[in-house]
C-alpha cells in the first residue's frame, strides 16, 4: 500500500521538475505535497503532540494542511467507517521517506493506541508513554541470547497488550510501599521505621480515598466525547456577521462536544481568507500583548476570543446597514406578532453594545409604529412604555382578531339565506321591467321617425326659410317652426295629421305624454335597480 503512495510521490515530483511549477495541483494532485498544499500555522498543541510522535517513530519528511484537516476530523468522527477514513486519509497525507518498508496495519494500530493513551493528544505522547513503559514490569526471562537481546528493543513497541494503571496522576498517586521491618530483633531503629511508614500511610490514605472519590465519579459522570453531530460554519470576513457567525459556532461546537479549552485549537481551522489573515498577525503578537488571544473565554479582556474576535469584525459599515434595517422594519401582511418582535431583537441585539443601548420607551414606541395598521389602532391609543408591556398588547390583540374572523366565519356558515334570495328575485324582475321600458321607448322612437320620413314630401317647400334649412317640426300639427308644447293647434282635433291615431279609452298614451312617461318610469326604474358596487348595502 505504501509502495503505491511512494510511486505517486515521485511521480509527482518528477512534474514538478519538469514544469518548473511551484503548484502544479492542477496537472496532478498528491495531498501529501507541502508545496502544492503547504500548512497552516500556528500549530495546535494537539497537532504538535501527534507531530512529535509520529515523527519519533516513522520516517516522516513533510506534512500539509489536509493533514492537520484529517487531523481534526478524526476527533469528529461518529461511526466507525468515518474513523477508519479519517485515519486512513491522514497517513497518506504525509510522506516518508522509503529507506525502511512501513507496515500500514502497524501504523494504524500504532496511532489508535497513543491517541486512546493521550486522550486524543491532548497530552504528550513521549511523556504519557515513557510512563508508561516505566510502570510496566515484566519477569525477567530465564536465558536471553544474543539474538534476542538485539531484537527486543524493536519488538517491544508492537506487542500491544493491556496495559497496567498509570500511576503518578492526580487521580491515582503512587503506592507507598513502606519498608520491610525485621520483626526478629526489634531495636530503636525499627521503631522509628515503623513509626516513619505509619505515618506516611496516614498521609496516603486521604489522598487514596480522594482519589477514589475522583474514580467513582468519573465512572458515574464520563466526559463527554468529541463527535460530528453538527457542521461547524467558516467566517470569511468582509460583510458577514460576525456575530450571527459566533454564535452559530459556538452552538454547533457545543452539540459536537468541543470544550471551550479545545475551541481555541479548533476556530483558525474555519477561519478563511481575511479572518485566517487576521488571526495569523494576532497569534504574532507577543506574549505580553493585551491584544493577543490566549483563551476562548474567562479573562474578560482582548486576550479572549469571543471578545476580540466581534471588535475586530464588527465594522461601522455592517452598523450602518443593521441600524438602516433597523429603521425600516416593518410587519409584513401574514407575519404574525412573534416573528416581527423577534427580529426586531435580533436587529436591537446586533446594533447595541455596552456603551450604548436603546431606551425601553423607544423600542416598545418602534414596535408599535411598525404594527400593521389594524393592531396598530388597537394598541397604539395604551401607550405602552416597556417592550415586554407593548408586545404582550399586540399578541393578545392578534388573538382576539383571530377569534373574530373565526366567530363570523361560524355564524354566516348559519346565516339564513331567504332574504337575500326574495331580493335577488325582485332586482330580477326589475331588471326585466327595465328592459320591457326600453323596448316600448324605442318602438315609439322608430314610429316617431316614420312618420317624419312620411311627411317629408309634404314639407320640403317649407323646411327652408331664406336659404337657411330649420330642423325644428312640430309632432303635433307636422309643420315647422315650433314645438308641440307651444303647438297652436294643439287641441284642435281637425288640424291633427290624419297618421297621428286619436285618443281614446282603449289607446296607449299619447306621443306628447309618452316621453315624460318614459322618463318617469326609467328614472324610478334606475333607483330601483342598484348601481355596481352597491349591491350588498341595497341588501342590507
Amino acid at each position: 500500500m505504501f509502495q503505491n503512495h511512494f510511486n505517486r510521490n515521485d511521480i509527482h515530483d518528477a512534474i514538478h521538475r519538469q514544469l518548473g511549477l511551484n503548484n502544479i495541483a492542477t496537472y496532478h494532485r498528491d495531498l501529501s505535497c507541502n508545496n502544492c498544499y503547504p500548512s497552516e500555522i500556528p500549530l495546535t498543541p494537539t497537532f504538535q503532540h501527534f507531530l512529535d510522535w509520529i515523527s519519533s517513530n516513522y520516517p516522516v519528511i513533510e506534512y500539509t494542511r489536509y493533514t492537520q484537516q484529517y487531523f481534526e476530523e478524526v476527533a469528529y468522527s461518529i461511526t466507525n467507517a468515518d474513523i477508519d477514513n479519517a485515519i486512513h486519509n491522514l497517513l497518506f497525507s504525509i510522506r516518508y521517506t522509503d529507506i525502511e518498508p512501513i507496515d500500514y496495519t502497524l501504523l494504524r494500530q500504532d496511532l489508535i493506541n497513543a491517541y486512546n493513551l493521550t486522550n486524543g493528544f491532548q497530552q504528550d505522547p513521549n511523556e504519557v508513554l515513557y510512563q508508561v513503559s516505566e510502570t510496566t514490569t515484566s519477569p525477567e526471562p530465564e536465558a536471553l541470547s544474543d539474538t534476542t537481546s538485539e531484537n527486543s528493543e524493536e519488538e517491544i513497541p508492537h506487542l500491544h497488550i493491556p496495559l497496567p494503571p498509570i500511576y503518578n496522576t492526580p487521580n491515582n498517586p503512587a503506592p507507598v510501599i513502606p519498608p520491610v521491618i525485621n520483626m526478629a530483633q526489634p531495636n530503636q531503629q525499627d521503631f522509628q521505621q515503623l513509626r516513619a511508614a505509619i505515618a506516611a500511610l496516614t498521609q496516603v490514605l486521604p489522598n487514596t480515598n480522594n482519589a477514589l472519590v475522583g474514580n467513582t465519579q468519573a465512572i458515574a459522570n464520563p466526559p463527554r466525547r468529541e463527535g460530528k453531530v453538527a457542521e461547524l460554519p467558516s467566517f470569511y470576513g468582509g460583510n458577514q456577521d460576525p456575530v450571527a457567525w459566533l454564535e452559530d459556532f459556538t452552538r454547533a461546537c457545543n452539540a459536537n462536544g468541543i470544550a471551550n479549552g479545545r475551541k481555541l485549537e479548533v476556530v483558525p481551522a474555519y477561519l478563511k481568507g481575511a479572518a485566517s489573515t487576521w488571526w495569523n498577525a494576532n497569534q504574532a503578537l507577543p506574549n505580553n500583548n493585551p491584544n493577543k488571544i490566549t483563551i476562548w473565554t474567562g479573562n474578560n479582556n482582548n486576550t479572549d476570543f469571543i471578545q476580540n474576535f466581534p471588535a475586530a469584525f464588527r465594522t461601522q459599515t455592517l452598523v450602518e446597514i443593521w441600524t438602516t434595517e433597523l429603521e425600516q422594519r416593518r410587519q409584513q401582511p401574514g407575519e404574525d406578532v412573534n416573528t416581527y418582535a423577534a427580529a426586531l431583537q435580533e436587529l436591537y441585539r446586533r446594533v447595541e453594545t455596552n456603551a450604548f443601548a436603546y431606551p425601553e420607551a423607544i423600542k416598545a414606541r418602534k414596535f408599535v409604529n411598525g404594527l400593521l395598521p389594524d393592531l396598530y389602532v388597537t394598541v397604539k391609543p395604551h401607550n405602552d412604555q416597556t417592550w415586554n408591556g407593548a408586545v404582550d398588547r399586540a399578541k393578545a390583540y392578534e388573538l382576539t382578531h383571530r377569534d373574530q374572523g373565526a366567530v363570523s366565519a361560524y355564524l354566516n356558515k348559519f346565516t339564513p339565506m331567504t332574504t337575500t334570495d326574495h331580493t335577488g328575485d325582485l332586482l330580477k324582475a326589475i331588471q326585466d321591467l327595465s328592459k320591457q321600458v326600453q323596448s316600448i321607448g324605442n318602438g315609439y322612437r322608430g314610429y316617431r321617425s316614420n312618420n317624419s320620413f312620411r311627411n317629408a314630401n309634404q314639407q320640403q317647400t317649407v323646411q327652408t326659410t331664406q336659404g337657411r334649412p330649420n330642423q325644428v317640426v312640430c309632432y303635433s300639427c307636422g309643420e315647422p317652426g315650433h314645438i308641440s308644447r307651444t303647438c297652436p293647434n294643439r287641441n284642435n282635433v281637425a288640424g291633427r295629421p290624419n297618421n297621428i291615431p286619436r285618443n281614446n279609452n282603449n289607446n296607449t298614451l299619447q306621443p306628447t305624454n309618452t316621453n315624460d312617461q318614459l322618463a318617469q318610469i326609467q328614472q324610478l326604474l334606475a333607483q330601483l335597480v342598484p348601481q355596481e358596487g352597491t349591491e350588498d348595502q341595497h341588501l342590507n
